[in-house]
C-alpha cells in the first residue's frame, strides 16, 4: 500500500466514531479473517478426499463432512444460519381473503402439513450443504397440469433428484 493510501486510511480511522483499533501489526489478522482462514484451510486439507465436483457422491460427502468431528465451528455457523432463516417473520400483502389463503398455505400446508419452519429449515440446510442446492416441489391439483393452482410446497430429497434442464 502506498504512503498516501496509508495516510488517507489513518485520517479516516481518526474520523471514525467507532472505538476500535484500526491499525494491526504486520502479519496479524482480525477475528473474522482468522475464522475464515481456518475454514478455508480445513476445506483445502480435504481437497484430495472430496469426490468430483457436481456428483451425487460429492453431495453426500459434503453433508457428512459438515457434521464430522473437527468441523464444530462450521457446523455451528451452518445450524445458526438455518435457524435464523427459519425463524424470520414475514407477512403477506394483498386482498384479505387471498392474503389469508396464501398465509395458510405458507404456514400450515407447506410440506404436506409440516409447516413453514420444518420445510424451510430442510431447504436451507440442503441449499447450504450441497452443490445441488435445495429443491422444492410446487404441489398442484394434478401431476400433469402445471397451470393449475398451487396448493403448497414440499421439500424434495436432493439425493433422489436429477437435473433435467426442463424448468417445469
Amino acid at each position: 500500500m502506498s504512503t498516501s493510501n496509508t495516510r488517507a486510511l489513518s485520517e479516516e480511522a481518526r474520523a471514525s466514531v467507532q472505538d476500535v483499533d484500526h491499525g494491526r501489526p504486520d502479519g496479524e489478522t482480525g477475528t473474522v479473517e482468522a475464522v475464515q482462514n481456518a475454514i478455508l484451510w480445513t476445506i483445502e486439507a480435504q481437497r484430495d478426499r472430496a469426490p468430483a465436483y457436481w456428483s451425487r457422491q460429492r453431495d453426500a460427502w459434503m453433508v457428512d463432512w459438515l457434521k464430522s468431528s473437527g468441523n464444530d465451528m462450521l457446523a455451528g455457523a451452518h445450524s445458526t444460519l438455518v435457524s435464523k432463516i427459519a425463524s424470520t417473520n414475514f407477512y403477506v400483502e394483498g386482498p384479505l381473503s387471498l392474503a389469508l389463503l396464501y398465509l395458510d398455505i405458507l404456514l400450515h400446508r407447506i410440506g404436506w402439513g409440516a409447516g413453514w419452519q420444518d420445510e424451510i429449515s430442510a431447504w436451507v440446510d440442503a441449499f447450504l450443504s450441497r452443490d445441488f442446492g435445495g429443491t422444492l416441489e410446487c404441489l398442484r391439483t394434478s401431476r400433469t397440469d402445471y397451470t393449475g393452482p398451487s396448493l403448497g410446497f414440499a421439500h424434495m430429497d436432493e439425493s433422489k433428484c436429477s437435473p433435467t434442464g426442463i424448468p417445469e
